[in-house]
């Protein structure tokens, strides 16, 4: 039966010893790590629990620290160019000039699947022995890209399972499953036209029931006319937070026309709207004109796209 290596006896044990300097790089042969044996590269030490293949891989190790509040990792990060997966002890002996102001003894592997915008996940049951200064845990199966340390409380205490959205209705919907939360506020939910400049449209609140697993949902009930990218900024109680990977929905594209001014309390095609609807439809900021009439009165004319009719509504807000 194996056994899993620990901190103190990791040095004794025989395993395969890959030194080099910056970057390990696997071809299409691969390269097999057996259950039980012990790889180091550069630092970076796996013990797997069951047979590791790796194929067309190369591991990089970069000094640039991950961003994080309010410390950021040691500079001392681990990538991939491809995912691994992988069961069993992963650990990494410390430099002590890469600590970048961290406290070893506080140390706790983070690692991340969706790259350097994604989520860092931390490890919560890492320890940090001064023997070797080796910072490792015993992970599940888990498959990661990026892998450095960081202080317990610079990143987010929860481990982000899924996101995904469907379109359904001429709405978004937006689910997402978490496991290991701790100390979790919740998920501001933000959007974007372009996948590059993101506003908030909402917050979802964390659950406080113990439970392995937590769902959530959400919808976007104005979704911008063709594409909508998502992601979720994870926020802890201390104001640390990480953002998820970003998803894309697409929605039916505006079709502009010409609009008039409508009366105050005008009902449009036979419907009238109540204020909180027509808060709503400004959150969608599709189009805003003002008219100042002589009387003194500012009328605000907002046009939207309703997704089931060829051409956009509007409406008039005093």
């Amino acid at each position: 039966m194996n056994k899993i290596v620990s901190a103190a006896a990791a040095a004794s044990l025989l395993f395969i010893s890959l030194r080099c300097p910056a970057q390990l790089s696997i071809g299409n042969g691969g390269m097999s790590v057996q259950s039980g044996a012990v790889m180091v590269a550069s630092g970076l030490c796996m013990q797997p629990t069951q047979n590791l293949l790796i194929k067309n891989n190369t591991l990089q190790v970069s000094s640039t620290p991950v961003p994080s509040t309010p410390n950021s990792s040691i500079a001392q990060v681990y990538t991939w160019t491809d995912t691994v997966r992988t069961q069993g002890l992963v650990g990494i002996y410390v430099s002590p000039s890469a600590l970048n102001g961290n406290n070893f003894n506080l140390l706790k592997l983070a690692y991340s699947a969706t790259g350097s915008n994604g989520s860092y996940i931390i490890s919560n049951t890492s320890t940090a022995s001064p023997i070797g200064n080796l910072v490792s845990d015993v992970l599940p199966l888990t498959l990661w890209k990026h892998l450095t340390a960081m202080e317990s409380d610079t990143v987010l205490s929860l481990r982000l399972l899924s996101f995904t959205g469907e379109a359904k209705h001429n709405t978004h919907l937006l689910y997402w499953q978490t496991a290991d939360e701790r100390n979790n506020k919740g998920f501001e939910v933000q959007r974007s036209a372009d996948g590059k400049a993101f506003a908030a449209i909402g917050f979802v609140n964390a659950d406080k029931e113990a439970a392995v697993k937590h769902h959530y949902n959400f919808t976007d009930a104005l979704p911008l006319g063709g594409a909508n990218y998502y992601r979720l900024k994870m926020e802890n109680v201390n104001g640390s937070y990480e953002y998820s990977n970003t998803i894309k929905l697409e929605q039916g594209k505006a079709a502009y026309a010409s609009f008039a001014i409508f009366p105050k309390g005008a009902c449009i095609m036979g419907r009238e709207f109540t204020k909180k609807q027509i808060e709503m439809i400004a959150r969608a900021d599709v189009m805003e004109k003002t008219y100042k009439l002589p009387c003194g009165a500012v009328f605000c004319l907002l046009l939207w796209f309703l997704p089931q009719r060829k051409t956009p509504c509007g409406i008039l807000c005093i």
